[in-house]
């Protein structure tokens, strides 16, 4: 006579349950992540431009400023105003007062598309860097080789969204191994 062994009922099935709650508990904290995501987490975020991006001027800037969530160290700093051929329009050296990095622009500069190119450190220092797009004067429509604009809340936005998309494929991954391996009882 043969013996049968019989197995517990769950021996076979705690690797996939503990599989199935380390991805639940990922799931849960990309979500988390997604939801708390903010500019709270940057060494300095981008508050305010001047002029606003993609903004079209009707005369040319006085000067471009960028004010940043934090405090800026006077080395390091550099705003480079280039027109669509290259030519950089800054007049002088970058100017940091606290939070605002500035850059004076020449008063004749000629009607077109235009990017401020700026680099900065933060009073913690850490590097920060962006690229302003505008448009002076009458530019016939769709004219700007610059033309994609992404602000700094659409960068967060599509950070958060994709952070919910990774946390419910991986909550519902870790849903599916529990319902499917789960021990008949």
């Amino acid at each position: 006579m043969t013996r049968s062994r019989t197995t517990p009922p769950m021996a076979g099935t705690w690797p996939l349950r503990l599989a199935a709650g380390v991805l639940a508990l990922a799931g849960v904290f990309c979500v988390d992540v997604a939801v708390g995501a903010s500019t709270g987490w940057a060494h300095g975020a981008v508050e305010a431009t001047t002029p606003r991006a993609g903004e079209r001027l009707a005369s040319p800037p006085v000067e471009v400023r960028v004010e940043v969530s934090s405090g800026l160290r006077e080395a390091g700093a550099a705003v480079v105003v280039e027109d669509s051929a290259g030519r950089n329009w800054a007049v002088g050296p970058a100017s940091v007062d606290a939070p605002t990095l500035s850059q004076r622009v020449h008063p004749r500069m000629p009607d077109g598309d235009y990017q401020a190119r700026w680099n900065a450190v933060a009073a913690d220092g850490a590097p920060l860097h962006g690229v302003l797009r505008f448009t002076v004067g009458a530019v016939p429509g769709d004219s700007n080789p610059f033309n994609a604009v992404v602000t700094a809340d659409g960068v967060r936005w599509l950070r958060g969204a994709s952070f919910a998309f990774v946390g419910v494929v991986v909550a519902l991954a870790g849903y599916v191994l529990v319902t499917t391996y789960r021990s008949p009882t």
